[in-house]
């Protein structure tokens, strides 16, 4: 028996282990998809619009405050939204209902004028003594 650090399992598991740090240093940030430092007077590689520190902290501030404060204005009004709407509709049946009970009996005017007149009638009799 040979030493179990170059046994055929273990050869196998080196080569596999090499092929990726090989792989992990060939590929660098350099590519267009990452995000990676450039210092003043270097050339980049890739095309694309360069934010100073400064403006990048603001817009993760403005990230970090603004969408949820966006988010919770928006649920408030479709909350809103959903209350007047609710208050319309039960508007509008009360509107429904008024106009499908049709006029008042004939009656209800008559006694509705002789009632004010009495009322009428003793307030003037109050007042002329």
């Amino acid at each position: 028996m040979g030493w179990p650090i170059f046994s055929t399992k273990h050869l196998e598991t080196l080569k596999m282990i090499s092929t990726l740090v090989v792989l992990a240093l060939m590929s660098t940030p350099t590519d267009c998809n990452l995000a990676h430092p450039i210092q003043a007077g270097d050339t980049a590689s890739c095309a694309g619009l360069v934010l100073p520190p400064d403006m990048v902290r603001a817009a993760l501030k403005c990230k970090r405050v603004e969408l949820p404060k966006l988010q919770a204005e928006l649920t408030y009004e479709r909350e809103a939204l959903r209350s007047a709407k609710a208050s319309h509709r039960a508007e509008l049946s009360y509107y429904q209902a008024t106009l499908n009970t049709g006029p008042p009996p004939w009656w209800v005017k008559p006694v509705i004028a002789i009632a004010f007149a009495g009322i009428g009638y003793a307030a003037g009799s109050l007042v002329a003594k």
